[in-house]
């Protein structure tokens, strides 16, 4: 099981979304050195090729799970938690998340999941802290667990300072406890430097699909540049867009690695 960073090592980005169908995904995540899947879009049929990479996490999916359109019943959660249990076990994943969904089935729930997880697989879930479960439950956490998260990045449209303070409060914490922590969703690569994880995971290199942005990895950065310029830049359809962008953030990847 791969060591991962705590303090002043190296910084693991992983990608997120490499397991589509597209042809430009299936190049990126032969490239990439850390990948991140969501089980709900996992193909449980196939073994996992997870130790493809230097290292590699696996989300429940559980949020996608529950607003997937319909009306999701006890039996049905049950039978997902069963099942995602069961793809850990059998393709003996190393790390994976815990079902974060406190908001829809209550943390009282989420608790007695992630015990059944434990159990189950017979290593630790990555517990994932929202704000709304308060700082002693993050403090708690990081004393019993070796591995953490935290999470609402993703929809979080906050970029002034004291929100960046605020979290590397929390990344100090952490890590004064001996705890290694994750930014689930983490796609604002310009605070990286600031905010010392030891391991993120973006789905940004997606948004050239999304957004027509075309990325750019400047040396120690990332950059985006907008539609206009696929034309210079030799850049036409939506595949060759994706994996040009996905190659950008794996030069990105082996930069963090080093330097951040």
């Amino acid at each position: 099981m791969p060591i991962l960073r705590q303090g002043d090592e190296d910084m693991k980005i992983f990608l997120a979304g490499t397991d589509g169908k597209t042809e430009a995904r299936r190049v990126v995540r032969e490239n990439c050195l850390y990948a991140l899947d969501t089980f709900y879009y996992v193909n449980t049929s196939k073994p996992s090729d997870h130790r493809r990479f230097e290292d590699y996490l696996l989300d429940s999916g559980a949020f996608s799970f529950m607003n997937s359109g319909k009306e999701i019943t006890p039996g049905q959660l049950e039978d997902y938690v069963h099942s995602y249990a069961d793809y850990i076990v059998k393709n003996d994943i190393p790390h994976y998340f815990e079902l974060d969904i406190d908001r829809i089935i209550g943390y009282d729930k989420v608790l007695k999941i992630r015990e059944y997880l434990e159990k189950t697989t017979q290593r630790p879930c990555i517990p994932v802290w929202h704000d709304w479960r308060g700082k002693q439950n993050f403090i708690d956490m990081c004393d019993r667990y070796d591995f953490v998260a935290l999470g609402g990045f993703a929809k979080s449209k906050g970029r002034n300072k004291v929100l960046w303070q605020y979290i590397k409060n929390f990344i100090d914490e952490a890590h004064r406890r001996h705890a290694k922590i994750h930014g689930l969703g983490f796609t604002k690569h310009e605070n990286l430097p600031d905010c010392p994880f030891d391991t993120v995971d973006s789905s940004s290199w997606l948004s050239g699909g999304q957004y027509g942005m075309i990325w750019r990895f400047a040396g120690d950065k990332m950059e985006h540049r907008q539609r206009q310029t696929h034309e210079k830049l030799n850049i036409s359809g939506y595949n060759q867009l994706e994996l040009a962008n996905g190659l950008e953030w794996v030069k990105f990847q082996k930069y963090a690695k080093e330097h951040l």
